[in-house]
């Protein structure tokens, strides 16, 4: 998986309109995640972008992140202590 070109060893890929669910059952305080666009789509006719949440519990934890084709990796909001 390459993002910007920096490549990552692990990951997660997923495509249009995915929720991802987590229980980590109240035990953490914080949630990371490097969020971005596969380079293998920088040579397709129409690119993308892409908006991220992190909520807990159904509680927003922090702003929105966004970023686009060829963008360097965004920061997910990681607190999530709120919830």
């Amino acid at each position: 998986m390459r993002v910007a070109g920096s490549t990552f060893d692990s990951g997660l890929g997923v495509h249009s309109k995915c929720v991802l669910h987590y229980d980590v059952g109240g035990k953490f305080a914080a949630f990371r995640a490097k969020v971005g666009i596969d380079d293998e789509t920088l040579d397709l006719p129409r690119k993308g972008s892409v908006v991220f949440r992190v909520a807990a519990d159904g509680k927003n934890c922090g702003k929105a992140g966004s970023c686009g084709a060829a963008n360097a990796p965004s920061r997910s909001p990681s607190s999530i202590s709120a919830a």
